[in-house]
């Protein structure tokens, strides 16, 4: 019992570290999982790409703050201009 549940939680973390890996690869690519197995650009640059840390860069620092991005009006209420 223990050698098949041993399997099992392997399995489990082999295809969670593969999923963790792919979309740390397309994110370092900035691709979509569409573009990426269509093709999209295989033949030219992807022209969104900015490099690796470029990309985690803006995903995590600048996109990543949600609504401290928006500008405020003066009331304090967000705005969206």
């Amino acid at each position: 019992m223990a050698a098949i549940l041993s399997i099992y939680a392997l399995g489990i973390v082999w295809f969670t570290f593969g999923l963790c890996a792919y979309h740390n690869y397309l994110v370092c690519t900035n691709q979509t999982t569409y573009e990426q197995i269509k093709g999209a650009f295989s033949g030219a640059t992807n022209p969104f790409h900015r490099g690796a840390v470029g990309n985690y860069w803006v995903r995590a620092l600048v996109q990543g703050r949600g609504g401290a991005c928006l500008k405020s009006s003066e009331d304090g209420s967000p705005s969206h201009g």
